[in-house]
């Protein structure tokens, strides 16, 4: 079956020698017998394409070539009946000796140049479209093809550079439109990119995967009712187009359509597993509390792709979040024996360690995934915290200013250089108040890089609750509104309304956590198939 790609551009190439040449041009230079017969020949083979007789028509063409063996227009169309049979080779073959016969011979050089451009030559389609640029009669189809190769090469300024020369005439194609709206897109001129995928809507006859296409790139600007809309015509119209059902559920996800993209992951789980279907699955199912169906959907894609990492990080996080660190550890080191040299899980498994007490072997694996690769700073990150644990707080902190030193414009690490300091003001012989104000810059450094990260205007709220209560009250305040359920954050505001006598409003957010506390001791337990 031909492509989308060559299918669109067959019907170019059919339009170039049925609109194109007069029926005089065939005979050129023959006899008036000669042209008679050519003529009543490329006259039938035309009327049989037209009907997608394509065989039928090649023997048309064939036979009025045995009376003239150079005659450019019958090759021309052979060749282009090639193509839309979808053999690329004997069509590129048929114009080029048109084009040793006539070098000026303007519909072979479009067709050869269209024909190298579907067969995916983009540097052989780029050099007949640069000679065809500088003539007048080719020029906004060599601008508008010019256009399309510079997006697939990633030379986005250069696409909308072509794409304006070849003028109105990128707005007859879809694929052209989506060319140059997703080149838009990558010089970030997002509304510019949108304005032009609205341009589809004149466009008759788009494909699925036109359709498909406009999706993603809708889902890229935000667009996400737009995005549900193309790819649900493209549905109508391929049900089974690779990834389609997989984006249609990213995109009800995001809009807050949690139940109807399980469904859909689901159907396809049951139909046609896949692992973007499945670790999707997992990750919404996960949030949703189906524990279970999540846990299953990690394990299947295990199964099916036993190297894909994130898979073992998914179904081994699931494990922790829910107290299952032994179950936890197990996946981790299933992953690494598939895959020996993974950071992530070398990190996940140091991780785990440190949950189930083992210190000493949780540093010992931090300190072999910092050696992995340069950016290590969840490693570093987790040693660090190991070394709290352990009691270790001096070389946490050294740890931490290393990181600090190495990544200093990760709130992160700047986040775990103040709590590692808070703790080490604690200790015995240390000058405390100099100590929490390099804590104290540290936090705040972490929340000048990251305004939205709760955790840290917590810890610096700790920070005031005995010295300035109402600073506290407004750290504990936006760590609350940036996450709702940071349940110590409503802890210590609620504690802290107490005692300046908002007892009401305190005992509520009190209430609050106790709640969400006792909820939290009611979720099920992963109990995973086999186990």
């Amino acid at each position: 079956m031909a492509s989308r790609s060559t299918l669109r551009f067959s019907e170019l190439l059919l339009f170039c020698f049925l609109a194109t040449l007069p029926t005089s041009a065939v005979g050129a230079g023959q006899t008036s017998s000669q042209l008679s017969h050519t003529e009543r020949l490329y006259q039938e083979g035309m009327s049989l394409v037209e009907q997608r007789k394509l065989d039928e028509a090649l023997q048309a063409f064939n036979r009025g070539l045995e009376s003239d063996p150079s005659n450019r227009v019958l090759l021309n169309a052979i060749g282009a009946t090639y193509t839309l049979k979808g053999d690329a080779e004997k069509a590129q073959d048929c114009f080029q000796k048109v084009l040793k016969i006539d070098p000026e011979f303007l519909p072979a050089r479009k067709n050869l140049a269209m024909t190298y451009f579907n067969s995916g030559k983009y540097d052989l389609a780029g050099q007949e479209f640069d000679e065809l640029a500088s003539n007048p009669d080719a020029g906004p189809l060599a601008h508008l093809f010019l256009g399309m190769i510079a997006e697939k090469r990633k030379q986005y300024e250069a696409a909308v550079a072509q794409f304006k020369q070849a003028g109105n005439l990128v707005f007859q194609s879809g694929e052209a439109i989506l060319s140059f709206a997703r080149s838009l897109y990558e010089r970030r001129q997002h509304e510019k990119s949108e304005l032009i995928l609205q341009r589809l809507a004149g466009v008759a006859g788009l494909s699925a995967v036109d359709y498909y296409e406009a999706g993603l790139l809708y889902s890229k600007c935000g667009r996400n009712d737009q995005a549900l809309e193309a790819l649900t015509k493209a549905r109508e119209m391929n049900a089974e187009l690779p990834g389609l059902e997989y984006q249609r559920a990213l995109i009800l996800d995001k809009m807050g359509r949690a139940a109807e993209a399980l469904k859909i992951l689901q159907g396809v789980m049951v139909q046609k597993p896949d692992r973007d279907s499945l670790q999707l699955l997992g990750e919404i199912a996960g949030r949703d509390g189906k524990l279970e169906a999540a846990a299953e959907a990690f394990r299947k894609v295990i199964e099916i792709e036993p190297d894909h990492e994130e898979a073992y990080l998914s179904l081994s996080t699931l494990l922790m979040d829910n107290e299952n660190d032994p179950l936890g550890l197990t996946v981790v080191e299933t992953g690494l024996a598939h895959l020996p040299q993974s950071y992530r899980l070398q990190v996940q498994k140091g991780a785990i360690l440190e949950d189930l007490g083992r210190h000493q072997e949780a540093r010992e694996i931090f300190r072999s995934a910092i050696r992995r690769q340069a950016d290590h700073r969840d490693a570093l990150i987790g040693l660090a915290v190991s070394q709290v644990y352990g009691g270790e707080i001096p070389e946490s902190v050294e740890t931490l200013a290393s990181g600090v030193k190495q990544f200093p414009n990760d709130y992160y690490v700047h986040y775990f250089y103040g709590l590692a300091l808070r703790k080490l003001a604690g200790l015995p012989r240390m000058d405390a108040k100099a100590v929490e104000r390099k804590a104290a810059q540290a936090l705040e450094r972490s929340i000048h890089l990251n305004p939205a990260f709760a955790d840290a205007y917590f810890l610096l709220g700790k920070f005031y609750v005995d010295n300035n209560p109402e600073l506290a009250a407004k750290n504990f305040q936006t760590a609350l509104r940036l996450n709702p359920r940071h349940d110590a954050a409503k802890y210590q505001l609620g504690r802290l309304y107490v005692g300046l006598g908002k007892r009401e409003e305190g005992q509520k957010l009190l209430s609050q956590v106790n709640e969400q506390r006792a909820e939290m001791e009611r979720r099920p337990k992963i109990i995973l198939m086999g186990q």
